[in-house]
């Protein structure tokens, strides 16, 4: 019984010293004001290593061109295309997108070559000597992982 008194009476502590910490007067909008960093970041293609956005672009292109698969939709690519460079000198690092193919490991694990290589068609594996179907075959990992971006015409064909 004792150890429960005890318990309450650090409950209320607690609850009394955190509401301390806030004014009187001040408002749950306030509190949520005081929290919220503002970065003046700019456009989020702008954002990207030069590189990054040259390499969305190629898959981009190859989808459309290969597959028929549009993954951004136009407004978007044409910011993607004519993104201004950033000028304070701030890039995203890492991946920057949930494009699981992106991310290095991954394209390593579904063994798919990206078609930003230089020469694409030298890095794939396969048992065909035709290179459009050497790259079809990689090909087909990007189908299935982006399957929901696919046209309902020609998903039904496959």
């Amino acid at each position: 019984m004792f150890v429960i008194y005890i318990l309450v009476l650090l409950f209320l502590f607690t609850i009394r010293k955190l509401s301390g910490r806030c004014k009187a007067n001040q408002s749950v909008k306030d509190l949520v004001e005081d929290l919220t960093v503002v970065e003046a970041l700019e456009p989020f293609y702008s954002m990207l290593k030069t590189k990054d956005r040259e390499f969305w672009f190629r898959e981009e292109v190859t989808c459309r061109e290969r597959i028929g698969m549009k993954r951004i939709n136009p407004r978007n690519f044409l910011q993607l295309v004519f993104a201004e460079h950033n000028k304070k000198g701030n890039r995203l690092r890492s991946v920057h997108n949930y494009d699981i193919l992106t991310n290095p490991t991954y394209s390593d694990k579904f063994h798919y070559v990206p078609c930003a290589y230089e020469g694409r068609e030298q890095y794939i594996i396969s048992e065909f000597s035709d290179p459009w179907i050497q790259q079809y075959s990689t090909d087909i990992v990007r189908v299935v992982c982006d399957l929901a971006y696919l046209p309902k015409s020609i998903a039904l064909n496959l």
